[in-house]
C-alpha cells in the first residue's frame, strides 16, 4: 500500500484508498471500464 500511494503513471491505476480493519480487507482504485 505504501508503494501504491506514491505511484503516478498512466499505465498505472490510480490508489485511492485501503480498507484495513479485519475481517474487510479491500484496496479502492479509479474505476477503468
Amino acid at each position: 500500500v505504501a508503494i501504491m500511494k506514491r505511484v503516478r503513471h498512466p499505465n498505472v491505476v490510480l490508489f485511492m484508498g485501503a480498507v484495513t480493519k479485519r475481517p474487510h480487507l479491500s484496496i479502492v482504485t479509479e474505476y477503468l471500464p
